[in-house]
Protein backbone atom coordinates (compact mmCIF):
# COMPACT_ATOMS: atom_id res chain seq x y z
CA UNK A 1 0.00 0.00 0.00
CA UNK A 2 1.21 3.50 -0.83
CA UNK A 3 1.24 6.20 1.81
CA UNK A 4 -0.44 9.43 0.68
CA UNK A 5 -0.66 12.83 2.41
CA UNK A 6 -3.70 15.06 2.06
CA UNK A 7 -2.63 18.72 2.15
CA UNK A 8 -5.15 21.56 1.87
CA UNK A 9 -3.29 23.50 -0.83
CA UNK A 10 -3.36 20.64 -3.36
CA UNK A 11 -6.21 18.91 -5.16
CA UNK A 12 -4.35 15.59 -5.25
CA UNK A 13 -2.64 13.88 -2.29
CA UNK A 14 1.14 13.69 -2.07
CA UNK A 15 2.68 10.21 -2.42
CA UNK A 16 5.42 9.36 0.08
CA UNK A 17 8.23 7.23 -1.30
CA UNK A 18 8.09 4.76 1.56
CA UNK A 19 5.99 1.69 2.32
CA UNK A 20 7.71 0.16 5.33
CA UNK A 21 5.11 0.84 8.04
CA UNK A 22 1.82 1.29 6.22
CA UNK A 23 0.31 -1.82 7.81
CA UNK A 24 1.04 -0.53 11.30
CA UNK A 25 -0.33 2.89 10.40
CA UNK A 26 -3.61 1.31 9.25
CA UNK A 27 -3.72 -0.87 12.36
CA UNK A 28 -3.40 2.20 14.58
CA UNK A 29 -7.08 2.95 14.07
CA UNK A 30 -6.30 6.66 14.01
CA UNK A 31 -9.06 8.94 12.70
CA UNK A 32 -6.34 10.55 10.57
CA UNK A 33 -5.85 7.35 8.56
CA UNK A 34 -8.15 6.63 5.64
CA UNK A 35 -7.55 3.53 3.48
CA UNK A 36 -8.60 4.25 -0.09
CA UNK A 37 -8.33 1.34 -2.56
CA UNK A 38 -4.61 0.48 -2.55
CA UNK A 39 -3.52 3.64 -0.73
CA UNK A 40 -3.30 4.71 2.89
CA UNK A 41 -4.18 8.40 3.15
CA UNK A 42 -3.26 10.66 6.05
CA UNK A 43 -6.09 13.17 6.40
CA UNK A 44 -6.85 16.26 8.51
CA UNK A 45 -3.22 16.36 9.62
CA UNK A 46 -1.54 19.19 7.69
CA UNK A 47 -4.08 22.00 7.91
CA UNK A 48 -3.63 25.42 9.47
CA UNK A 49 -4.95 24.28 12.84
CA UNK A 50 -2.14 21.69 13.00
CA UNK A 51 0.66 24.18 12.39
CA UNK A 52 3.07 24.77 15.30
CA UNK A 53 4.01 28.49 15.20
CA UNK A 54 7.58 29.62 15.73
CA UNK A 55 8.45 31.22 19.06
CA UNK A 56 10.58 34.16 20.17
CA UNK A 57 11.86 32.61 23.38
CA UNK A 58 15.17 34.18 24.45
CA UNK A 59 16.71 37.64 24.61
CA UNK A 60 20.35 38.64 24.86
CA UNK A 61 20.71 41.00 27.83
CA UNK A 62 23.38 43.42 28.97
CA UNK A 63 26.31 41.68 30.62
CA UNK A 64 25.67 43.31 34.01
CA UNK A 65 21.94 42.48 34.16
CA UNK A 66 22.43 39.12 35.84
CA UNK A 67 25.19 36.55 36.43
CA UNK A 68 25.79 34.80 33.06
CA UNK A 69 25.90 31.01 33.65
CA UNK A 70 28.95 30.60 31.42
CA UNK A 71 30.60 33.94 32.25
CA UNK A 72 30.00 35.39 28.80
CA UNK A 73 26.33 35.75 27.94
CA UNK A 74 23.29 36.70 29.94
CA UNK A 75 20.21 35.22 28.29
CA UNK A 76 16.70 35.85 29.51
CA UNK A 77 14.39 33.08 28.45
CA UNK A 78 10.62 33.37 28.32
CA UNK A 79 9.78 29.71 27.98
CA UNK A 80 7.55 29.75 31.04
CA UNK A 81 7.01 33.46 31.64
CA UNK A 82 5.80 34.10 28.08
CA UNK A 83 5.11 30.70 26.52
CA UNK A 84 2.96 32.14 23.73
CA UNK A 85 5.29 34.91 22.60
CA UNK A 86 4.65 34.98 18.86
CA UNK A 87 4.93 37.57 16.11
CA UNK A 88 1.34 38.71 15.66
CA UNK A 89 1.79 42.20 17.13
CA UNK A 90 3.16 44.90 14.83
CA UNK A 91 5.43 46.17 17.62
CA UNK A 92 7.14 42.79 17.85
CA UNK A 93 7.68 42.61 14.12
CA UNK A 94 9.06 46.16 14.12
CA UNK A 95 11.44 45.27 16.94
CA UNK A 96 12.82 42.34 14.95
CA UNK A 97 13.26 44.50 11.88
CA UNK A 98 15.15 47.12 13.88
CA UNK A 99 17.30 44.88 16.06
CA UNK A 100 17.63 41.72 14.00
CA UNK A 101 17.40 38.25 15.54
CA UNK A 102 19.22 34.98 16.08
CA UNK A 103 17.30 32.07 14.55
CA UNK A 104 17.71 28.48 15.78
CA UNK A 105 16.34 26.00 13.25
CA UNK A 106 14.88 22.59 14.09
CA UNK A 107 13.32 20.41 11.40
CA UNK A 108 9.68 19.86 12.48
CA UNK A 109 7.59 19.47 15.66
CA UNK A 110 7.26 16.08 17.34
CA UNK A 111 5.12 14.76 20.20
CA UNK A 112 5.78 17.35 22.93
CA UNK A 113 4.81 20.27 20.70
CA UNK A 114 1.09 19.40 20.94
CA UNK A 115 -1.11 19.51 24.03
CA UNK A 116 -1.75 15.96 25.23
CA UNK A 117 -0.51 14.71 21.87
CA UNK A 118 -3.57 16.18 20.12
CA UNK A 119 -2.57 17.22 16.60
CA UNK A 120 -5.32 19.85 16.64
CA UNK A 121 -3.82 21.57 19.74
CA UNK A 122 -0.37 22.83 18.74
CA UNK A 123 1.85 24.56 21.30
CA UNK A 124 5.33 25.88 20.42
CA UNK A 125 8.63 24.42 19.20
CA UNK A 126 10.98 22.61 21.60
CA UNK A 127 8.58 22.04 24.49
CA UNK A 128 10.09 18.80 25.86
CA UNK A 129 13.63 17.63 26.54
CA UNK A 130 14.84 19.46 23.44
CA UNK A 131 13.73 22.73 25.03
CA UNK A 132 15.39 21.77 28.33
CA UNK A 133 18.70 21.22 26.53
CA UNK A 134 18.41 24.53 24.69
CA UNK A 135 17.67 26.33 27.97
CA UNK A 136 20.77 24.80 29.53
CA UNK A 137 23.24 25.07 26.65
CA UNK A 138 22.26 28.03 24.48
CA UNK A 139 24.60 30.44 26.23
CA UNK A 140 27.54 28.12 25.69
CA UNK A 141 26.64 27.57 22.03
CA UNK A 142 26.44 31.30 21.40
CA UNK A 143 29.69 31.83 23.24
CA UNK A 144 31.48 29.36 20.96
CA UNK A 145 30.10 31.13 17.89
CA UNK A 146 31.09 34.56 19.20
CA UNK A 147 34.74 33.57 19.01
CA UNK A 148 34.48 34.00 15.23
CA UNK A 149 31.48 36.31 14.72
CA UNK A 150 30.25 39.49 16.38
CA UNK A 151 26.53 39.11 15.77
CA UNK A 152 25.31 38.34 19.28
CA UNK A 153 24.46 41.67 20.86
CA UNK A 154 22.13 42.84 23.68
CA UNK A 155 18.54 43.34 22.63
CA UNK A 156 18.43 40.62 20.03
CA UNK A 157 15.96 37.80 20.45
CA UNK A 158 16.55 34.13 19.76
CA UNK A 159 13.77 32.58 17.71
CA UNK A 160 13.15 28.83 17.48
CA UNK A 161 11.78 27.96 14.07
CA UNK A 162 10.77 24.80 12.25
CA UNK A 163 11.18 24.97 8.45
CA UNK A 164 8.20 22.59 8.33
CA UNK A 165 5.67 23.53 11.01
CA UNK A 166 3.73 20.26 10.81
CA UNK A 167 4.38 16.94 12.57
CA UNK A 168 6.24 15.02 9.88
CA UNK A 169 6.95 12.13 12.25
CA UNK A 170 3.20 11.27 12.22
CA UNK A 171 3.61 10.46 15.92
CA UNK A 172 0.00 11.38 16.68
CA UNK A 173 -1.00 8.43 14.50
CA UNK A 174 1.41 5.63 15.45
CA UNK A 175 2.85 6.81 18.82
CA UNK A 176 6.12 4.99 18.21
CA UNK A 177 9.56 6.07 19.32
CA UNK A 178 11.44 8.11 16.71
CA UNK A 179 14.00 5.47 15.76
CA UNK A 180 14.65 2.93 13.03
CA UNK A 181 11.88 2.63 10.48
CA UNK A 182 9.83 5.36 12.22
CA UNK A 183 12.69 7.82 11.92
CA UNK A 184 12.99 6.94 8.24
CA UNK A 185 9.26 7.55 7.90
CA UNK A 186 9.70 11.02 9.45
CA UNK A 187 12.52 11.84 7.06
CA UNK A 188 10.55 10.72 4.01
CA UNK A 189 7.38 12.59 5.00
CA UNK A 190 9.53 15.68 5.65
CA UNK A 191 11.23 15.29 2.27
CA UNK A 192 7.86 14.88 0.51
CA UNK A 193 6.41 18.06 2.00
CA UNK A 194 9.62 20.04 1.49
CA UNK A 195 9.84 19.15 -2.21
CA UNK A 196 6.19 19.20 -3.25
CA UNK A 197 5.71 20.99 -6.55
CA UNK A 198 3.54 23.85 -5.26
CA UNK A 199 6.38 25.02 -3.03
CA UNK A 200 4.04 26.11 -0.22
CA UNK A 201 6.29 24.84 2.58
CA UNK A 202 9.41 26.55 1.26
CA UNK A 203 7.53 29.76 0.54
CA UNK A 204 6.16 29.90 4.09
CA UNK A 205 9.60 29.27 5.55
CA UNK A 206 11.20 31.91 3.35
CA UNK A 207 8.58 34.52 4.29
CA UNK A 208 9.14 33.89 8.00
CA UNK A 209 12.91 33.76 7.84
CA UNK A 210 13.59 36.61 5.42
CA UNK A 211 10.61 38.95 5.73
CA UNK A 212 9.83 38.71 9.45
CA UNK A 213 12.86 37.59 11.45
CA UNK A 214 15.60 39.70 9.83
CA UNK A 215 18.30 37.29 11.09
CA UNK A 216 21.80 38.44 11.93
CA UNK A 217 22.80 34.86 12.72
CA UNK A 218 21.24 31.47 11.88
CA UNK A 219 22.02 28.18 13.62
CA UNK A 220 20.82 25.17 11.64
CA UNK A 221 20.36 22.39 14.20
CA UNK A 222 18.08 20.21 12.11
CA UNK A 223 18.65 16.49 12.34
CA UNK A 224 20.91 14.84 9.78
CA UNK A 225 24.46 14.82 8.51
CA UNK A 226 26.48 17.99 8.37
CA UNK A 227 27.21 19.65 5.07
CA UNK A 228 30.44 18.09 3.81
CA UNK A 229 33.48 20.20 4.71
CA UNK A 230 31.16 23.17 5.24
CA UNK A 231 30.76 23.55 1.47
CA UNK A 232 27.39 23.32 -0.21
CA UNK A 233 26.79 20.70 -2.86
CA UNK A 234 25.60 22.83 -5.76
CA UNK A 235 26.54 20.64 -8.74
CA UNK A 236 23.89 18.00 -8.07
CA UNK A 237 20.45 18.12 -6.39
CA UNK A 238 20.56 17.17 -2.74
CA UNK A 239 18.79 13.90 -1.92
CA UNK A 240 17.45 12.27 1.23
CA UNK A 241 20.85 10.67 1.82
CA UNK A 242 22.31 14.09 2.61
CA UNK A 243 20.02 14.47 5.64
CA UNK A 244 17.52 17.18 6.44
CA UNK A 245 20.16 19.54 7.81
CA UNK A 246 21.93 19.83 4.47
CA UNK A 247 18.65 20.45 2.66
CA UNK A 248 17.84 23.34 4.98
CA UNK A 249 21.37 24.73 4.73
CA UNK A 250 21.13 24.68 0.94
CA UNK A 251 17.84 26.60 1.03
CA UNK A 252 18.96 29.14 3.63
CA UNK A 253 22.09 29.91 1.64
CA UNK A 254 19.96 30.43 -1.49
CA UNK A 255 17.65 32.99 0.12
CA UNK A 256 20.21 34.56 2.49
CA UNK A 257 23.57 34.17 0.75
CA UNK A 258 25.75 36.11 3.20
CA UNK A 259 24.01 36.06 6.60
CA UNK A 260 26.25 34.22 9.10
CA UNK A 261 25.13 30.59 9.16
CA UNK A 262 26.31 27.75 11.39
CA UNK A 263 25.33 24.11 11.47
CA UNK A 264 25.06 22.29 14.79
CA UNK A 265 23.97 18.95 16.17
CA UNK A 266 20.30 18.61 17.07
CA UNK A 267 19.66 19.68 20.70
CA UNK A 268 17.51 16.66 21.61
CA UNK A 269 20.48 14.41 22.40
CA UNK A 270 23.68 16.24 21.52
CA UNK A 271 23.32 19.48 23.48
CA UNK A 272 24.68 18.31 26.81
CA UNK A 273 27.53 18.85 29.20
CA UNK A 274 30.09 17.28 26.86
CA UNK A 275 30.46 20.63 25.10
CA UNK A 276 30.52 19.06 21.64
CA UNK A 277 27.76 20.80 19.72
CA UNK A 278 29.07 20.04 16.24
CA UNK A 279 29.29 23.72 15.39
CA UNK A 280 30.84 24.70 12.09
CA UNK A 281 30.35 27.76 9.87
CA UNK A 282 28.86 27.64 6.39
CA UNK A 283 30.64 30.10 4.11
CA UNK A 284 28.68 32.76 2.21
CA UNK A 285 27.87 32.20 -1.44
CA UNK A 286 27.67 34.35 -4.51
CA UNK A 287 24.80 36.87 -4.41
CA UNK A 288 23.64 35.45 -7.76
CA UNK A 289 22.89 32.05 -6.27
CA UNK A 290 20.23 29.96 -7.99
CA UNK A 291 16.51 29.99 -7.39
CA UNK A 292 15.84 28.51 -3.90
CA UNK A 293 12.71 26.83 -5.18
CA UNK A 294 14.71 24.65 -7.54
Amino acid sequence: MALMLDVPWRDEPLPVDYEGVTDQIVASGSPHVCPVENDVRVVNFFGERNRVPDVRRYRIEQEDCCPPPDGRYCIRHDRYLMPDCDFSECTRQQELQENGSIVLLLESPHKDEYKNGDIARPKKPACGSTGDNIDRCLGTVLSEISIEADHIVPGRHVIISNPIQFQTSLYAIHEQRLAGTWKTLRNNVWWTLWNESEGQIKQCFQERLVDTYNPSLIINACTGKKTTNGVLTRTLPLTRTHGLRSLVTEFVRAVLPVVPLYEAYHPAINWNNSGNFGLHPIPPVNQNAGDPQQ
